[in-house]
């Protein structure tokens, strides 16, 4: 209604870096499109890219939510028995990924503290297993602030 509207503007002027008119907007066409569950995803899908977020924030997307949440950015596969005796981050940054250019580089961005698994900082020292694999199967990399790549974890099959 009208009064909502004027004090949105209001709310507006008085501080536009809240963008209060902007996320009333996405709001109200989120919901009307994708109904209240759509809005509720992409606000967590929101908080999860630009926000404070746990792993528990991310265990609450299936694996294709999560992939295409991340859609256009680097994808990889990682067959699970390779984590049964844990596997160095080096060498998954480097080697089974293709987040680092080299070893060497993946040991600079884990000394520079700019890695991220599943939203946890890790060290040099971490060494990635099977309790990293969240229930939808995904491990999540993230390298500095922006830059995030989806690992899919495959079972062997039997």
């Amino acid at each position: 209604d009208r009064k909502v509207i004027e004090d949105l503007i209001t709310a507006h002027q008085q501080e536009p870096h809240h963008r209060a008119l902007q996320k009333e907007l996405a709001e109200n066409i989120t919901t009307t499109v994708h109904g209240q569950e759509g809005i509720q995803k992409a606000e967590r899908a929101t908080k999860l890219l630009f926000g404070k977020s746990e792993r528990s924030d991310l265990d609450v997307f299936t694996a294709q939510e999560l992939s295409q949440i991340f859609d256009g950015m680097p994808q990889f596969e990682l067959a699970e028995d390779i984590l049964e005796n844990g596997l160095s981050m080096d060498e998954m940054l480097s080697g089974v990924t293709a987040i680092c250019e080299s070893k060497s580089d993946a040991r600079r961005a884990l000394k520079e503290n700019s890695i991220q698994v599943n939203k946890k900082r890790i060290s040099l020292d971490y060494v990635c297993t099977k309790k990293d694999i969240m229930s939808n199967g995904i491990i999540l990399i993230q390298r500095g602030k922006k830059k995030y790549f989806l690992v899919t974890v495959v079972k062997k099959p039997e």
